[in-house]
């Protein structure tokens, strides 16, 4: 290896703040999402299956 090893660390660093940055800003657009549009499904859709529910016919024939 070449070059300043402290060159290393500030790669280190960079990568640690853009980890916690888009951490961050993901679980922002995901609260804002929640609270706007909702996240989940609700339980009667859960249970009935979401083919039925989102697009009005059977997955399986069982």
């Amino acid at each position: 290896l070449f070059g300043n090893p402290s060159l290393l660390w500030d790669q280190l660093i960079s990568v640690g703040a853009v980890w916690v940055y888009s951490f961050i800003v993901t679980f922002a657009i995901l609260k804002i999402l929640d609270w706007t549009l909702g996240l989940r499904i609700s339980e009667e859709e859960e249970s009935d299956g979401l083919d039925l529910s989102q697009h009005g016919e059977s997955g399986y024939t069982l």
